[in-house]
């Protein structure tokens, strides 16, 4: 009789300590595409060639670390708290798989989301880096017009240094010696030229 007793003191012990007992519970990952709130293995078609992909954890233990993982980049964030966000901007060529790696006193919780682009959209990036192309083609030429015209401006300028220092060397009048320039005609002129063509190469310098 004592012993059927003590056996039934045990079982209702044990059933006691396993009800007081805290419940691990596995960590709750919610994960967002572009705003847009994805499900485990669920696969997403882009629109564009990056996405922002935003991660919330949480737990009703203690969060000991959270790991997120492309095929070409990870991070890893350990923890002592039971709730974790993050936030990633990922460049999507093709198709990536993005993993979250939770970890708290229940074990580890795995989600994983598939990018994806679809070929309208891959087709569509073809046309803009074309559409670049051409754009920087355009530039291209207008540096290259730009350079001669400074190239003629150049010439122009030395040019005209050339006829004033000849000017100059003739002895810088033509006619009487107290005219005070005024027997050279086109001086003014000249001089205003040259002037002109210092300001121009400098503008498109």
């Amino acid at each position: 009789m004592n012993t059927r007793r003590l056996v039934l003191v045990s079982v209702c012990a044990a059933v006691a300590l396993l009800f007081a007992s805290p419940v691990a519970a596995t960590a709750d990952v919610t994960v967002t595409v572009d705003g847009d709130e994805v499900d485990d293995g669920e696969t997403v078609e882009l629109d564009s060639s990056t996405a922002v992909v935003n991660v919330s954890v949480e737990s009703d233990g203690t969060l000991s670390s959270v790991s997120t993982e492309t095929g070409s980049s990870s991070s890893f964030a350990g923890l002592n708290r039971s709730t974790f966000t993050t936030s990633r901007a990922l460049t999507v060529s093709g198709e990536t798989v993005f993993t979250v790696e939770a970890t708290d006193g229940d074990g580890t919780t795995t989600y994983e989301v598939t990018l994806r682009r679809s070929v309208e959209t891959a087709a569509g990036a073809e046309e803009t880096v074309e559409d670049l192309q051409n754009r920087v083609g355009d530039l291209e030429d207008d540096v290259e017009s730009l350079e001669d015209r400074r190239n003629q401006l150049r010439e122009t300028r030395n040019n005209l240094s050339d006829r004033l220092n000849r000017t100059e060397g003739d002895g810088g009048t033509n006619g009487t010696d107290d005219g005070g320039g005024e027997g050279m005609p086109g001086f003014g002129a000249l001089v205003a030229l040259i002037a002109l063509a210092f300001v121009a190469t400098a503008r498109a310098s």
